[in-house]
């Protein structure tokens, strides 16, 4: 897995850039709106235009990751796909046969399609979330220290009491 992403470094640290752009900005029109709406719900002609600036910019970025990505799908997908093929061909005959060929492809193209989505999908997500939780905090703290010492406390909370749930799901769905 490490390997996975020392070679895909420069897709993950573009999308690191752009996700922390996009998150930043997504949460600052809502902080933004507040502001202004909190003085006399007043909206001037300056104040609309950074609100659409704001979300132009995160509309153009969000075009920009789409084509990124896309663009890295198709290279991700070609070179894995012909890792596994050479990978295949330097099978013996014996065992290609006893594996199945088609067999064999099909996990090809499983395994690859699940790399390119735990890559561009998963770690994508998991750095936007991560950005937008410490922001967050970060403006709670402002707010209330021990508010978001309370909220920093629950994040482990949740992360141990999912992976209990799923670990009990997971007993569940092997005994069906």
């Amino acid at each position: 897995m490490d390997g996975l992403f020392k070679e895909n470094k420069k897709f993950l640290i573009i999308t690191f850039i752009f996700t922390l752009i996009t998150a930043l900005l997504t949460v600052s029109v809502p902080l933004l709106l507040t502001t202004v709406f909190g003085e006399n719900y007043n909206i001037n002609k300056s104040t609309l235009l950074l609100v659409i600036i704001f979300m132009f910019i995160t509309y153009i970025i969000q075009i920009v990751m789409v084509y990124i990505r896309e663009h890295f799908a198709y290279v991700f997908n070609v070179s894995h796909t012909h890792k596994m093929y050479r990978l295949m061909h330097k099978m013996n005959y014996d065992d290609l046969l006893q594996k199945e060929p088609t067999y064999l492809i099909d996990r090809f193209a499983m395994i690859v399609n699940s790399f390119y989505m735990f890559i561009a999908n998963s770690v994508t997500s998991l750095m936007s979330n991560i950005i937008i939780l410490f922001v967050c905090l970060a403006i709670i703290l402002k707010i209330n220290i021990w508010l978001a010492v309370i909220l920093f406390l629950l994040i482990p909370v949740n992360y141990f009491g999912y992976k209990l749930i799923n670990k009990k799901l997971m007993e569940k769905s092997k005994v069906m």
